[in-house]
């Protein structure tokens, strides 16, 4: 069994949500676990969203963040402080619109330590609103298009998924791993913001020959992306995804590249015929980012202000206009400006466009302060 006096810390980010961080934060109560070092990380949150949380939890672990690192970043500033200010030896990496078990965390912790070759413990996630709906058991990342499938995704719970399972991802809503591990492999990828960046992680870590799984009595419920609206997460995929396969699987890039083409005239088919020209203007921002290399924050708070009600201008979306065009009348032919597009953007990205995921050493834990106040 586990060493229940080594510490875990639990990384929680928080923008203006403090009313589902509240009530994260009050099912962890319910762990009755000692050694949880709980960490808040105000991630670009105003101080009355601070201050509320602080009111009905008064010892929790608290980083202010003046601007939002996205998710990885923000979590990787909770994993360091965690690390090198608290001296935790486990890390959970949770969504603060989740609400967890009491046993989660044991459960997680004892998988994680049944065999040295697994590098993270996800949990069966299910749905908020509906409790008896998987969200999530695992996943299943495709090596060439860069899509990822959620196992169990809409299944009504029968028993069906109650062994340890390996598989391609776990989400970064419940994502348990140690400080060993992650000197291994790394924290999390800057430069993916929000969105892959957690499939990113657990292929890094299954490239060193270490196995991702899921352990389905360790259980989550999920309110789903309340931080993340559906214009915001196409431009995020449509960016995110072939920087995805770059980093994790170059010599598919090409292939991927057609698939990618093809995806984009579908949608942009799609959202035309369906007049949603806001949601063509997000998934175009996406596709030039991801031609430009523009990672990390590139233009996320500009997804976020897009207008559902947006419509294009004669003048000033001219390009857009003749996209959508093509896309009705000739899609063979923007098929092939999208390819030409990539590929020719690829050739300008600076060298290795995502860097190098930042390292955690643990023989420097405590020569780096992150300031936290309990």
């Amino acid at each position: 069994m586990t060493n229940r006096e080594e510490k875990t810390g639990v990384i929680l980010l928080t923008m203006e949500d403090s009313e589902d961080t509240i009530e994260c934060l009050a099912s962890l109560e319910k762990i009755g676990r000692a050694g949880v070092e709980i960490i808040l990380v105000g991630n670009g949150s105003g101080d009355e969203c601070i201050a509320r949380i602080r009111r009905r939890f008064p010892d929790i672990n608290i980083i202010h963040s003046a601007e939002n690192l996205g998710f990885s970043g923000g979590c990787n500033l909770g994993i360091r402080a965690a690390v090198e200010e608290l001296d935790c030896t486990y890390i959970l990496l949770l969504n603060n619109d989740t609400v967890v078990e009491p046993d989660m965390l044991d459960e997680m912790t004892d998988t994680l330590n049944s065999a040295p070759d697994i590098a993270a413990v996800g949990a069966k996630v299910h749905f908020y609103d509906r409790p008896d709906v998987i969200n999530h058991v695992g996943g299943v990342m495709d090596p060439v298009t860069g899509t990822g499938t959620h196992e169990g995704i809409f299944e009504k719970d029968a028993g069906q998924y109650e062994a340890i399972r390996e598989c391609d991802y776990i989400t970064g809503a419940a994502l348990f791993t140690s400080a060993e591990i992650l000197e291994k492999v790394g924290l999390l990828d800057p430069a993916y913001f929000i969105y892959f960046e957690d499939t990113d992680w657990c292929a890094r870590a299954r490239a060193k020959g270490m196995r991702v799984v899921v352990n389905p009595r360790a259980k989550v419920r999920h309110k789903i992306s309340r931080t993340m609206g559906s214009l915001l997460t196409l431009y995020v995929d449509a960016r995110n995804r072939g920087l995805y396969i770059w980093k994790n699987y170059p010599e598919n890039f090409d292939r991927f590249v057609e698939s990618y083409a093809r995806d984009m005239v579908r949608l942009l088919k799609k959202f035309e015929k369906e007049k949603a020209y806001s949601k063509i203007l997000a998934v175009v921002m996406g596709l030039d980012d991801f031609c430009r290399g523009n990672f990390g924050k590139g233009r996320i708070d500009e997804a976020r202000r897009i207008d559902p009600r947006f419509e294009p201008a004669l003048r000033t979306h001219a390009r857009l206009r003749r996209l959508v065009m093509l896309a009705r009348r000739a899609p063979l032919s923007l098929e092939k400006r999208i390819r030409r597009m990539v590929r020719q953007g690829k050739e300008h990205w600076p060298a290795r466009a995502a860097g190098d995921a930042p390292e955690l050493r643990l023989a420097t834990r405590g020569k780096e302060r992150v300031a936290i106040t309990t």
